[in-house]
């Protein structure tokens, strides 16, 4: 098995550029609040309202099936896939159905939780 050196020097670059890029916003967003509100933040209740449980059930089996769809158009369809117009829109489905299952999820999360 062949690793690239160059492959494993981009790869911590990257990840050190989105490690600052988050510290920084972050620091960013923190500095606008006041420290009372910070220190306190553990006893302010936030209701989170979900109108509707099985709205996110059904939302996450379909993006789910979606998902999988693209996985086996890129993996077992991967010959019919030979221009950029065959493959942007499985690249979509993937991406929309990536979020939804995540959004999907953390509505389901705190709605048991």
């Amino acid at each position: 098995m062949y690793f690239p050196g160059s492959a494993c020097v981009k790869t911590c670059v990257y990840f050190a550029i989105m490690y600052v890029a988050v510290a920084i916003f972050n620091t960013i967003t923190i500095s606008r609040y006041k420290l009372i509100n910070l220190l306190t933040a553990l006893k302010k209740n936030e209701t989170v309202k979900i109108k509707n449980p099985f709205l996110c059930i059904t939302i996450f089996l379909l993006a789910s099936g979606i998902l999988g769809y693209a996985y086996w158009k890129v993996t077992g369809g991967v010959q019919t896939m030979d221009t950029a117009d065959k493959m942007l829109p499985v690249i979509l489905m993937g991406i929309v159905s990536t979020i939804l299952i995540f959004w999907s999820l953390s509505r389901i999360y705190l709605k048991f939780d």
